[in-house]
């Protein structure tokens, strides 16, 4: 007999949601995590060097769980805020007063009103389209990929048919959108962000404003291909509902922390600082894992929750996994573009005439400006002038940071893991005064409140969190990257080559926004086929 019914390699989000989902259901779950802590990237961490200053280091801003895992894993009674902060967003203008859009989508197309007919206009009819089309989409995202087979009436009857009557009532749902809906989203999903926002707004900041969602994490600029298709995709898997992504009360850790709680009270154990050095596979069939240090735990399944690649090209034998697969995994693009910094102040500075402290501070002020920042990185070079996103969540949770004092993060494009010249090591630091250079700018007396800063580009973030390449989002969310093509089709539903091996988390369906459809996807799909899991290991 196994020692356990599964191991999931990874307490990321997804891979704690899968283990509680799976231990939920009476299975016996070990989650082996190679660092010091569970939550992946949802964590809350001391600033390097300013004790009691405390960020969230990858992400600062996120959608919102999806709520079949909030419902099916109860995480509210495990400390899960229901309504975290929805801030607002200022764009910082170098000739103009800034540009300020409130949280709501009432508020916000009022703001937009009052820069002109047509913009006011614009968000109204693009507010009632995305009301529309985004529900829908939502319902395609969170759940399971469809399959390409052709089911069997057996098939369809019984609970291994759940796929293709999931499908069906997702294609009635599509089709109720009606013939103008439909060909709206197919005319605007492969459209470059500077089409789009110039369909809809007349004001160059506005424009800039509501692309802005769309680019981040991306190696994207405005005018490439597919820009609204992750447009689309950010406001369907932001289950706040407000566009801008919401902060959590203690930070992305806390959300860890009652995913933790969850796994844990529905059976599932935890070791952490157990690192996988291999996938234990025979005849094409997973087994168990390995640990560094040579321990060997056997499992009826393995389910791979971290990074991919590491997961289908350093811990299964290539043989196993099949030679035809593997060149797909390595041409899975994950090559990260944001360097996130972090600061602590010893107090916030007066704030220029219609700046909000409070809101998402936007800098990158034209779809042209946030090209040319783009431009450099195509070319492997850290950006000039990088155009960037501040946060002070210690105005939200002041217990983020010492009494009277304050933390801010930045998220910052573009910064290409691989430089062409020279490496991060010699370019971080002129890179870092670069962004703080901008914020003093636009935001003077800044700098001098300025304690300490933590810079981590992509190698750092590719080091510390094992996000491969340092994409913050497990791979680039592209048109080509997206439902069973990610990572690739032979592993896009979950299930890999090898029997009884699976796959959950940032780099499978639908991607890396931290909602945890995923980890909930990959267990529904394992206890559907539990049956035949069990066979195949006896």
């Amino acid at each position: 007999m196994a020692d356990y019914d599964a191991i999931v390699i990874g307490a990321s989000c997804d891979g704690l949601v899968t283990a509680g989902m799976l231990a939920k259901k009476g299975r016996r779950v070990l989650v082996c995590e190679a660092r010091e802590r569970a939550g992946g990237r949802l964590r809350t961490d001391e600033i390097s060097g300013a004790a009691g200053f405390k960020v969230s280091p990858v992400l600062p801003l996120y959608g919102g769980m999806s709520p079949d895992v909030v419902r099916d894993l109860d995480l509210l009674r495990h400390g899960l805020e229901e309504r975290p902060v929805e801030p607002g967003a200022t764009l910082l203008r170098r000739e103009e007063r800034p540009l300020h859009l409130p949280a709501g989508r009432k508020e916000q197309q009022a703001a937009a009103a009052k820069l002109s007919e047509r913009d006011g206009r614009g968000f109204e009819q693009l507010s009632r389209l995305l009301g529309r089309v985004v529900p829908i989409l939502r319902s395609l995202l969170v759940q399971e990929p469809l399959p390409f087979s052709r089911p069997s009436l057996l098939e369809v009857l019984t609970r291994a048919g759940a796929p293709w009557r999931s499908a069906a009532k997702r294609a009635w749902d599509l089709r109720s959108l009606g013939e103008a809906d439909l060909l709206e989203l197919l005319r605007i999903a492969p459209q470059p962000l500077t089409d789009f926002a110039e369909d809809w707004f007349q004001t160059e900041g506005l424009r800039a404003m509501v692309v802005l969602p769309a680019l981040r994490g991306s190696f994207m600029g405005p005018y490439s291909p597919g820009g609204v298709t992750n447009l689309l995709l950010w406001e369907a898997l932001n289950h706040s509902r407000l566009g801008r992504g919401a902060l959590p009360r203690g930070g992305m850790g806390a959300v860890g922390l009652s995913l933790l709680r969850a796994a844990e009270a529905a059976g599932a154990s935890v070791r952490t600082q157990a690192r996988v050095s291999h996938i234990r596979c025979e005849g094409g069939r997973a087994l168990g894992v390995v640990l560094e240090g040579g321990e060997q735990i056997d499992a009826t399944c393995v389910v791979a929750a971290g990074d991919v690649r590491r997961a289908l090209l350093e811990l299964v034998d290539p043989l196993e996994l099949g030679l035809s697969v593997r060149p797909r995994i390595e041409n899975f693009r994950s090559q990260g573009t944001v360097a996130r910094i972090h600061y602590a102040l010893d107090g916030l500075p007066e704030a220029p005439s219609g700046l909000d402290p409070a809101s998402v501070i936007q800098l990158g002020e034209s779809l042209d400006e946030l090209e040319r920042a783009f431009d450099d990185a195509k070319y492997g070079r850290a950006s000039a002038e990088p155009w960037l996103e501040l946060v002070i969540p210690s105005l939200f949770d002041p217990e983020l940071a010492p009494s009277g004092k304050h933390v801010a993060t930045a998220w910052v494009q573009h910064a290409p893991r691989t430089l062409r010249e020279g490496g991060w090591d010699e370019q971080r630091d002129p890179f870092a005064d670069r962004v703080q250079a901008r914020i003093e700018a636009a935001w003077p007396g800044f700098a001098g409140r300025i304690t300490a800063r933590e810079v981590l580009t992509p190698d750092l973030l590719e080091e510390r969190y094992g996000l491969s390449g340092g994409h913050v989002f497990g791979g680039e969310l592209a048109l080509d990257q997206l439902f069973t093509n990610r990572p690739d089709p032979t592993c896009g539903r979950y299930s890999t080559p090898v029997d009884n091996l699976f796959l959950t988390g940032s780099g499978t369906h639908p991607g890396g926004h931290l909602g945890g459809a995923s980890g909930w996807n990959a267990a529904q799909r394992i206890l559907r086929e539990w049956g035949a899991v069990a066979a195949r290991a006896r």
